[in-house]
């Protein structure tokens, strides 16, 4: 976990009186599945983000570290907007939302910040039981309520606006309505984006901040969604908040259909703001987050959400393996391409091959991955046979039983099949159809290993193809999509999912930030694409090279809009005009 488990527990300030209360009596999950909710994109799919920072006690300069890569969808324009504000009272550097006031992750003269996904789960869904079909009145707590309907305009390009009535309960909106098609059940929907809140507030205070106190303050108008916020201060200070507004939840709530004519599936009290994980100053010297768990188990609150495993155990492997660090240091462990996952699973693989009818290129496959370091490297072959052997052997696992069954659903996590392969030499979840007797699991991984090999004989005439850069091919689209000719694909990359790295075909490190806190800051940092989204601009993706090839640029905090640095090629200065008489 992100915190770990001091003894005694100091920070949780408040615990409820008893222990995390259970599951009412009459909740029963299993007839209460969502197999006809749309699933918009597997969990096997999930890419992430890493911060981490590091206190002066371990940095080179004795002022303290911090880092960010937050793991986004990779586009032309870049979908963050490189920028420094500076106005009368502050100054600030970092990255922003094209149109959003305020540096969203970044940097002033005392502090830095930066943030990745909580992964808490912060929308419930609530089977709603209307009176009649009118669906005008439902029952909430027991209670006949009428619905509200608001009446939402769509503009149509060229053509007319749409209307939809969205009919509203004391919950949320219902989801689907008799047009939706086939529908077994209505649905409300009570997600925390809806609640009030004011996480601009946040971040514009973020930018004005001068220490720790001041920029926690900051997070306190900050409720959705949850993030993993960390910062470090010139004063020498290091701090993580998990930040959000989370209910108090009884055991399992919400991680399946709940009813919304039940008092006690509502969302009925929050957990205290003094309650969420934190730490400050940890006598570690550091603070990682990669979407892991945010607490063990005794922790007083019960929550639930999609955590990743493998990014943040090796995350704090090398914060902990040593004694000091520096920006170079926090640059090669953002691009660091070392696979927890492929060092979990494959000598369990490899010892399951069958090897006596190998032809020669099976046997040099195999010689390759048993003398392989786990490292993702864009020129490597290795990890190109191992991803395809592993994903065969995955979606073979599961997606055959899920598809029978009917259920549109998402595959248990790699973390736990790798445990149940290591677990289970037989299960029932080997079998594939057409299958008779057992199967055990060398049967499913010899399966596997002939097949993929069988597929990258035949379509590569030479193994020099199968380098993981060419065979991955990291792309970044144009933002409009109707023109794919404007995009860059085939760029060779390091790094997967689940590795720190973590640039895949389409998502990857959408901002890379690094900063030494100090009497003068420094900084550095780079995003794939450019600033411009016109292919007719000169500078039209101009830094997709240097993100590729994991170089950086300087990030110059300015104290003065005159101000100027060696390299600078161009400077735009607005003034306003002059006031008409």
């Amino acid at each position: 976990p992100i915190v770990p488990e001091p003894e005694p527990l100091p920070w949780w300030v408040r615990r409820p009186p008893d222990p995390i209360p259970p599951a009412p009596a009459d909740y029963h999950p299993d007839s209460l599945l969502m197999p006809f909710l749309p699933t918009p994109e597997r969990q096997d799919e999930i890419v992430g983000s890493n911060n981490w920072v590091i206190a002066g006690s371990r940095s080179r300069t004795g002022y303290p570290l911090l880092a960010n890569d937050p793991h986004l969808s990779l586009s032309q324009p870049s979908i963050w907007y490189e920028i420094q504000l500076h106005g009368p009272d502050h100054t600030a550097y970092g990255v922003t939302f094209p149109g959003a006031p305020g540096v969203i992750l970044g940097f002033n003269d005392s502090v830095a910040w930066g943030a990745t996904n909580g992964s808490r789960d912060v929308m419930d869904y609530y089977a709603v039981r209307f009176e009649d079909e009118n669906r005008e009145i439902y029952y909430y707590d027991g209670k006949a309520t009428p619905v509200s309907i608001r009446e939402e305009e769509i503009a149509v390009k060229g053509g007319p606006s749409l209307i939809d009535s969205v009919r509203y309960t004391l919950l949320g909106p219902i989801l689907f309505d008799e047009n939706y098609g086939e529908q077994p059940l209505p649905m409300a929907v009570r997600w925390m984006a809806h609640e009030p809140s004011n996480e601009l507030g946040t971040f514009l205070r973020f930018n004005r901040a001068r220490n720790y106190e001041q920029w926690r303050q900051a997070l306190q108008t900050y409720v959705c969604p949850a993030q993993n916020f960390v910062f470090a201060s010139a004063d020498g200070d290091i701090a993580y908040w998990q930040q959000g507004r989370f209910v108090e939840r009884w055991r399992s709530q919400g991680r399946f259909l709940l009813e919304a004519e039940k008092r006690d599936h509502h969302w009925n009290a929050f957990i205290p703001q003094e309650d969420n994980p934190h730490l400050y100053n940890p006598p570690e010297g550091y603070i990682g987050t990669a979407n892991q768990h945010p607490t063990g188990p005794e922790y007083p609150h019960y929550y639930s959400g999609r955590f990743e495993t493998f990014r943040g155990r090796r995350l704090h492997q090398l914060l902990a393996e040593k004694d000091t660090f520096d920006l170079e240091d926090m640059k090669r462990m953002q691009l660091d391409a070392y696979s927890m996952e492929a060092a979990d699973l494959l000598p369990l693989l490899l010892a399951d091959l069958d090897t006596t009818a190998f032809n020669p290129t099976d046997r040099q496959a195999y010689d390759m991955l048993r003398s392989w370091d786990y490292q993702y490297r864009k020129e490597a072959l290795a990890p190109t046979v191992f991803q395809l052997w592993w994903d065969d052997l995955y979606y073979g696992i599961w997606r055959d039983e899920y598809q029978a069954a009917g259920v549109e659903m998402d595959f248990p996590s790699r973390a736990l099949t790798i445990a149940m392969l290591h677990d289970s030499l037989a299960f029932s979840f080997y079998r594939s159809p057409g299958d008779t007797g057992v199967v055990t699991r060398p049967m499913m991984v010899n399966r596997s290993f002939n097949r993929i090999l069988g597929q990258l004989q035949n379509k590569y005439d030479n193994m020099k193809e199968w380098q993981w850069g060419k065979w991955k091919q990291t792309q970044i689209g144009h933002l409009l999509p109707v023109f794919p000719s404007f995009g860059r694909d085939t760029i060779p990359t390091d790094g997967y999912r689940r590795i720190l790295n973590a640039t895949s075909e389409r998502f990857g490190p959408s901002w890379r930030m690094v900063v030494a806190l100090g009497p003068q800051v420094e900084a550095y940092g780079v995003y794939p694409g450019s600033q411009t989204g016109n292919p007719g601009n000169p500078r039209y993706g101009n830094t997709i090279d240097d993100w590729a090839d994991g170089a950086y640029h300087r990030l110059w905090l300015l104290k003065d809009p005159q101000d100027s640095r060696a390299g600078q090629r161009l400077r735009q200065v607005l003034t306003p005009s002059p006031t008409k008489p």
